[in-house]
């Protein structure tokens, strides 16, 4: 090798060289991220959609062994059932359901109250009608329950990390319900991101059916905003909904999520028109579906009027997942799969609303 060759060879790149050589790296990398990040999202919402289909598999086995009620609390507030003395004597139906998870939790977990308190301020059927079928061997028989956490639902994933110290959780996430008292606090690491629909585990009208007058309110319903759902009259008995009772299955929806958080470059609360998720229907099936599909439901309070449906203020909280839409950053929402006319005999997907 000549010495002119030797030095050539030892020079090695030149800047314009190696800058040449970083550009096209940052080309590439700008073409392959956006594909990557979708194939994660992809497969964080088939992730989603398989816990869903567990989750349906676990509620179906519990109402085939329970004579087809729907798994759900079933504590009646007259009678006692706990070992635990301060979860006796529930004055509700409310209560009594609350007493029911916070016994599951205690026994599940081997503490007491001085850990988990007794919760008087909270309905815990929504986002915790899944307690009763952990307790009963359907899931996991652990808790938390991986399951039922969405993989894009951030909070929860944190709050299940941390079930042993709630209270780091929330420091890490935020309060969403700053104004519960402790006890529920300490509850947020069972909280599952799938909810039931108010008809799952609450009649569609207050018994006696015959006596039913269109002034007169029902079961479950909304209110004005979209963080205070359910008034129950009198004492409306809870948890005694039967899958036999459920009109079309493959086309009324059982369990869903507050945010649509899978589809698009933002996430939209359920009931906007441009919301897009996967839905479990009462026959177990999971259907990615458009919220504007859905038919638009009805108003709980005045059951025989067609022409009403729920309309309630979606008003979000800094901490939520959500923003509104509209520039007042309050929006007019309605209810939607969440409030099917007719309940759980009635249909949201794939048929005119019905009546039976």
């Amino acid at each position: 090798m000549t010495r002119k060759a030797f030095e050539h060879a030892r020079r090695g790149f030149t800047l314009i060289e190696l800058l040449v050589v970083i550009a096209i790296i940052a080309l590439l990398i700008s073409i392959l991220l956006p594909s990557l990040a979708g194939a994660r999202k992809t497969a964080r919402t088939q992730k989603c959609i398989s816990n869903m289909n567990q989750v349906a598999k676990a509620n179906h086995t519990y109402a085939g062994s329970f004579k087809y009620f729907m798994s759900g609390y079933s504590w009646d507030w007259h009678r006692n059932y706990s070992s635990f003395g301060d979860l006796q004597n529930a004055g509700s139906s409310v209560q009594a359901h609350a007493d029911q998870a916070v016994d599951i939790v205690r026994r599940m977990m081997g503490a007491d109250a001085s850990t988990y308190g007794r919760i008087t301020d909270r309905m815990m059927d929504r986002n915790y009608g899944h307690l009763p079928a952990i307790d009963g061997g359907f899931f996991s028989e652990k808790l938390p329950e991986p399951v039922v956490a969405c993989p894009e639902d951030k909070s929860t994933l944190i709050w299940q990390k941390n079930y042993l110290t709630p209270l780091d959780g929330i420091q890490d996430t935020g309060d969403p319900d700053a104004g519960s008292l402790p006890p529920y606090k300490m509850m947020y690491p069972f909280y599952s991101t799938y909810q039931y629909v108010p008809n799952a585990w609450c009649p569609e009208r207050q018994p006696p059916y015959q006596m039913y007058q269109a002034n007169i309110l029902g079961g479950a319903q909304q209110q004005g905003n979209h963080l205070l759902y359910y008034h129950f009259p009198g004492n409306t008995k809870l948890g005694t909904r039967n899958l036999a009772d459920v009109g079309y299955p493959s086309q009324k929806v059982w369990i869903f999520d507050l945010y649509a958080r899978h589809f698009g470059k933002r996430t939209f609360w359920h009931a906007h028109e441009q919301a897009i998720q996967p839905l479990l229907m009462f026959d177990g099936s999971v259907a990615v579906r458009k919220t504007r599909d859905s038919n638009k439901g009805w108003d709980p309070r005045f059951p025989d009027d067609l022409t009403r449906i729920t309309e309630y203020t979606f008003w979000p909280y800094s901490f939520e997942a959500a923003q509104a839409l509209n520039s007042s950053g309050q929006d007019t929402v309605k209810g939607y799969f969440r409030w099917t006319r007719n309940g759980i005999r009635g249909v949201d997907f794939g048929g005119n609303e019905v009546r039976r």
